[in-house]
């Protein structure tokens, strides 16, 4: 995997893990992955049995050049490799997730062993302008795939632009379980607004918004932010914003004292999984405002929990908000975000939360996916035996 959670970034590529953990019940798998460990001068391999799969890990020294880095990483996934093969299994195939940082090493190891290899994408680097080049190496990359597997129908689309004619499927990111065991707890329902939510005239509680993101630029909170300031200034609506996010918030907590908005806009920092739960479960709504996603997994979460939600044209949001389970609005129109807002606070938005949920678990689930996946493994396996 080129992305994988990492002490510093414990969310990173979380996805692709839950991509692996959903086949694994199915067929035989282990992650292999490599990691630098500034108190190990040598090369230690380490066998963890996680409830879902093995995970293989390689550790190796820090390197203190970027070219001795590279050549440490291929040395242990090599070694790696051979361990697995002569204590585990003898792979038949290889998945690849995000053709960057690892691409090379499954190029070497299709010709070196015969191994062919299905590559899942996330990257936003094939949703660049259209006249931008993708590097020839991502290109071979991803043609040399056996599959490829985008986790939306943007994504495909623009790797197609880009030159890449693999065979392809369409199989989205995972949802946690959870997610569909939890419910909406005073959020917008069926009739439209709630009992909770209609009492807000006389001052039960704010109108509840949630923001889930890490706060980087191709998110766009700068626009939610400017939006949040216009419905204080322009409407008379009692609501609030809630922010959870990974990485510090420094500056956008200084842009809301400087604007007057610290009763409205609150930070809460990282949350782990059940938390983060709860914060869905108890708003009225989730906002996106992305410039860019390839898929979403924010907006799959809202879905599966069953609250409305308001993002943008992108990634697989239009699928995930059709019929009914959110409103779309285009990248960098704030004038439309605003009036969804303020559609949504006035008018609420119908919501058939089994139906929802059923489309969530359907389309999302860990046995959906896995499943969709399986199928991929098949059909590369009969072609490869012809």
């Amino acid at each position: 995997m080129s992305w994988h959670p990492t002490p510093e970034n414990p969310k990173l590529g979380n996805f692709c893990i839950r991509h692996l953990e959903s086949v694994a019940p199915f067929s035989d798998s282990v992650w292999l992955k490599v990691e630098e460990s500034g108190s190990k001068s040598r090369f230690q391999i380490e066998v963890e049995e996680k409830a879902s799969c093995r995970c293989v890990t390689v550790s190796i020294p820090h390197a203190h050049c970027k070219l001795l880095g590279k050549f440490l990483h291929f040395k242990a996934y090599q070694k790696g490799f051979r361990y697995v093969r002569r204590h585990l299994f003898r792979p038949e195939l290889l998945h690849l997730h995000v053709a960057q940082n690892l691409g090379l090493l499954a190029l070497y190891w299709k010709w070196r062993y015969r191994l062919p290899y299905v590559l899942s994408e996330h990257s936003s680097i094939y949703l660049q302008h259209p006249t931008a080049r993708l590097k020839p190496l991502w290109r071979r990359v991803a043609n040399e795939a056996a599959c490829l597997l985008p986790v939306s129908t943007l994504l495909g689309n623009a790797m197609r632009e880009k030159g890449i004619h693999a065979p392809m499927e369409i199989i989205p990111n995972v949802l946690n379980e959870n997610y569909l065991k939890a419910f909406p707890q005073g959020s917008l329902s069926q009739e439209g607004h709630s009992q909770e939510a209609q009492s807000q005239e006389e001052g039960c509680r704010p109108f509840r918004l949630l923001h889930v993101s890490t706060l980087s630029e191709v998110k766009n909170f700068n626009g939610i932010l400017h939006v949040m300031e216009r419905l204080q200034n322009e409407t008379g609506y009692d609501f609030e914003l809630n922010v959870v996010h990974d990485f510090p918030a420094d500056g956008y907590r200084q842009w809301v004292q400087q604007h007057n908005l610290q009763e409205k806009v609150h930070f809460f920092g990282a949350k782990n999984e059940d938390e983060l739960l709860q914060f869905y479960a108890k708003s009225d709504a989730l906002v996106m405002f992305s410039h860019l996603e390839t898929f979403s997994c924010t907006v799959m979460e809202a879905v599966g929990v069953g609250i409305p939600v308001i993002a943008t044209r992108t990634g697989a949001i239009p699928e995930m908000l059709a019929d009914g389970r959110g409103i779309v609005v285009e990248p960098d129109e704030e004038e439309a975000f605003y009036n969804a807002i303020i559609q949504l606070m006035k008018n609420g938005l119908p919501l058939d939360v089994p139906r929802q949920k059923a489309y969530a678990r359907t389309t999302f689930s860990m046995e959906t996916v896995g499943r969709r996946i399986l199928e991929v493994y098949q059909k590369v396996f009969f072609r490869s035996s012809l």
